[in-house]
């Protein structure tokens, strides 16, 4: 017999916050190297930033050594951070149920872009104990994150509900014993949500 979802995880980046990298694209493109967004972000030096074993100061100097660029580390963070948007329906699903079930937050990202979504998006102050990616020094889909994601909220595994927007991220919450759905829109979570009786 399925154990009651007893509590909710999130994932951050392009299901509470929406992501758009053409801010960061047109600024990398200043340089004249056609789109390097793609390079940048399938380079190796991210899962290790996100994984806290380098420094954001680290990533920004290999970073501009290995493309040429040029920028202070000011100028390079706001274009790091420019990505983001808000999802003004995930935060009102999130604050629909806080205080009704216990709400975690899992997410691998690094300092810079945590520091500017504390200072930006106050949806995140709902969540008490979010488990990141630099802080406990390995990434998703290792099953370490979810263990301490189902920790923060105070949950066996399989009382959590936990939604991504990628697959193999989704496919390491049910190997860790979650339910799990890959993340389309609001409506599609508050349709899960309300079947597993949390709405």
């Amino acid at each position: 017999m399925r154990q009651p979802i007893e509590a909710v995880i999130f994932d951050l980046g392009r299901v509470l916050i929406h992501i758009d990298p053409d801010p960061l694209r047109k600024k990398l493109n200043t340089s004249g190297d056609g789109d390097l967004i793609e390079k940048v972000r399938e380079n190796a030096l991210i899962p290790q930033l996100n994984a806290g074993r380098i420094t954001p100061e680290q990533f920004h100097r290999q970073l501009c050594e290995q493309f040429n660029f040029h920028w202070s580390v000011q100028t390079f963070t706001e274009a790091w951070c420019s990505i983001f948007l808000p999802n003004p329906e995930m935060e009102a699903l999130v604050y629909n149920l806080h205080g009704r079930v216990p709400l975690g937050l899992l997410s691998d990202t690094d300092p810079q872009h945590w520091a500017y979504i504390q200072r930006h998006y106050p949806i995140v102050k709902v969540f008490e104990n979010p488990v990141l990616s630099f802080r406990l020094g390995t990434c998703k889909p290792d099953p370490a994150m979810y263990r301490a994601a189902a920790e923060s909220v105070g949950k066996a595994p399989n009382q959590c509900f936990y939604t991504d927007d990628l697959p193999e991220n989704v496919e390491g919450a049910k190997r860790a014993g979650m339910t799990a759905v890959v993340f389309e829109n609001a409506d599609q979570i508050r349709r899960e949500l309300s079947h597993l009786g949390l709405l």
